[in-house]
């Protein structure tokens, strides 16, 4: 058990006391906070300082060293870093309905940590730089931006921007610098950074180390306009690159370092309450953003062509089983593409009667006869992340155990990209995906994004729902469960598991501070005396 009780804190961009991510672990009796002299933390090495890989959680030294137009709160709405919240009908933006154009105003005393003035222009360098970088995921709709004035910037897309989350990838997403700067870099910022957040990269060991140090000076002297995670309550942060799970342990109980990133549930025991060290440790456990699902090919070169087959194969697998087989609390269940941690899941969705919360081999055998299946080989693919290898093995012996012959291929990302879009590679894949803040971003990311791949591209009744329930009137409860109702009546996805991670941190860190990928943001947290 957890001995911290965990908080939802709504960010503010004019409260102190935000926690961006939405996610605060707080002492049960209240501490005086303390400046810290230095953190240091088991993190994973992200290979190079890459500025535009913003999509991956483990790259939050991004957060400490740069910043953006926009953080995301716990509720998906948008939190003014650069922006000038006091300009713009949308604290900090313009935008007239009907139009593709959307008009930014930033501050103008913005400055990076080696005296560079952040203008209007530099944020169009930045965000075409992460353009042209082949990082900006999910970028489809961008047309360009250019610079009015000095504080000004007019963004210009393919498509008018109403769906749910829709600039979140643009405005929260990219890390604005100077063009100065970063053309001044011998490595393009990838093992150097110049940023305007609240820390320095002073020293980065690929495979080793890296260092953060506290800024002197922070260009925003407004407390007020001054969220959580922009805090700077550590003088340096110090990521140790540890990526063996023993070697975690043992850092943690020689006291090498303050605090986990990510330990495995199987070696929890010893920081848990009734642990040899919970008096010095606490843990936070916290669902992934990425929801592992099964996903068929519905292509006429695929048996799963047959929603006879697909219904087969969903009743077939038992998801509390896959749970379970994980291991006492690795994951916990999904019952649809996308996890309870975003703001518009609806909790009724667990209690369904139907094959996301029900296992029937009567039904499987039903449907199997339907099909006329004859024993073929179904194949099921996936990349090689999280606990992919594990889940196929066990939806496997699943499938073979109701009756249904199936392989399994675990291969690289790029490999798995590259069969996944040829529809005679593949039958049913075992999938991770996540979203921008809500359920609807990651129906996009799948359904809408790569109806193609999946087969499902002449489904218009599927892309006409999806558009509705992605803009903000369309973005109502009932419309969520009728969309996720269509893709069950079809069979078109079957959600799986949600993975925990768990963060084991020093006690005399009284809160943490997360970003909206529940990345730890260590200048956020709170510390009592050491």
């Amino acid at each position: 058990m957890n001995k911290k009780a965990i908080a939802v804190a709504l960010s503010s961009a004019l409260a102190l006391s935000s926690f961006v991510g939405g996610m605060s672990v707080s002492a049960e009796e209240s501490s005086e906070s303390v400046q810290r002299s230095t953190i240091t933390i088991a993190g994973t090495d992200p290979s190079s300082l890459d500025p535009f890989n913003t999509q991956t959680a483990t790259n939050v030294f991004l957060w400490c060293a740069y910043e953006m137009l926009y953080d995301v709160d716990s509720d998906g709405n948008f939190v003014a870093v650069l922006a000038d919240a006091s300009r713009g009908e949308y604290g900090g933006y313009d935008h007239e309905d009907g139009t593709n154009k959307y008009t930014v105003y930033i501050y103008d005393y913005i400055y990076d940590s080696e005296g560079n003035h952040i203008t209007a222009e530099d944020v169009v360098f930045s965000m075409e730089a992460r353009m042209a970088s082949g990082e900006a995921t999910n970028c489809d709709a961008w047309d360009h931006c250019e610079a009015v004035d000095e504080t000004t910037i007019d963004f210009y897309f393919e498509r008018e921007m109403n769906y749910v989350g829709d600039l979140n990838e643009y405005f929260a997403r990219t890390v604005i610098f100077s063009q100065a700067a970063y053309e001044a870099s011998e490595s393009g910022f990838m093992q150097d950074a110049v940023g305007t957040g609240r820390y320095v990269i002073t020293d980065y060991s690929a495979g080793l180390s890296m260092t953060l140090e506290k800024r002197d000076e922070y260009w925003q002297t407004d407390e007020s306009l001054i969220s959580q995670n922009h805090q700077a309550n550590v003088d340096t942060i110090v990521y140790q690159f540890i990526s063996e799970e023993a070697q975690k342990v043992i850092a943690l109980q020689t006291g090498t370092v303050d605090l986990v990133e990510s330990l495995s549930t199987t070696s929890l025991g010893d920081f848990q309450e009734g642990g040899s060290f919970d008096d010095q440790y606490d843990v936070y456990s916290y669902p992934d953003n990425l929801t592992c699902w099964v996903g068929p090919n519905c292509n006429e070169e695929s048996l799963l062509n047959d929603i006879n087959m697909r219904m087969a194969i969903f009743y077939a697998i038992d998801a509390d089983g896959v749970t379970a087989g994980l291991g006492e609390g690795a994951a916990t269940r999904a019952y649809t593409v996308g996890n309870y941690k975003y703001p518009d899941y609806n909790t009724e969705w667990d209690t369904t009667e139907d094959y996301e919360t029900v296992t029937d081999n009567d039904l499987v055998q039903q449907y199997l006869d339907a099909a006329g299946y004859n024993g073929e080989t179904i194949r099921i693919i996936a990349a090689e992340m999280a606990n992919a290898s594990t889940i196929c093995e066990i939806v496997q012996q699943m499938l073979l155990n109701a009756g249904i012959n199936c392989t399994i291929e675990v291969m690289d990302y790029p490999t798995f990209t590259s069969a996944s879009e040829d529809p005679s590679a593949w039958d049913l894949q075992v999938a991770y995906m996540a979203g921008n803040s809500y359920v609807v971003s990651v129906w996009k990311n799948v359904f809408m994004t790569n109806a193609e791949q999946y087969g499902l591209s002449g489904d218009e009744n599927l892309l006409t729902m999806l558009s509705s329930v992605l803009t903000e009137e369309g973005h109502t409860e009932e419309a969520l469960t009728e969309f996720r109702n269509y893709l069950i009546e079809n069979a078109y996805a079957m959600g799986l598991c949600v993975d925990f991670t768990n963060v084991v941190y020093d006690v005399t860190i009284s809160s943490l501070a997360t970003n909206d990928m529940n990345a730890i943001i260590p200048g956020g947290c709170t510390y009592t005396a050491e």
